[in-house]
């Protein structure tokens, strides 16, 4: 191996074949290169679109809307139950005076 690079006499010249012979290896690299671009922007690509979550309505939007609707005291009830069940709450005490507070914002605010 020493000897192929005997027949280079000086530093420039065997700075120049070695640039010539990395130059041919771009060639191979480029191809090699555009299968990782292409897996990359596959990566890349938007991914599917997340599940919007329903719009739920606040507890003052409920109490407003069940004030309007002269709901009685077992469909407020129900009402905030469900809402409070979906967040993990079971306690009738809580929820009952949850919608007693939401209830009486909305009477205040309604006059």
């Amino acid at each position: 191996m020493r000897s192929s690079l005997t027949k280079y006499k000086t530093i420039k010249t065997l700075k120049e074949a070695m640039l010539e012979f990395l130059e041919g290896d771009d060639d191979e690299e480029e191809e090699e290169e555009a299968p990782v671009k292409a897996k990359a922007k596959e990566k890349t690509k938007k991914a599917p679109p997340k599940e919007k979550k329903e719009k739920t309505e606040t507890n003052q939007a409920l109490a407003a809307r069940l004030l309007e609707e002269e709901a009685g005291t077992k469909e407020i009830n129900a009402a905030f139950k469900k809402v409070y069940e979906a967040k993990g709450v079971d306690d009738m005490d809580f929820i009952k005076k949850r919608a007693g507070i939401y209830m009486k914002i909305a009477k205040d605010a309604a006059k």
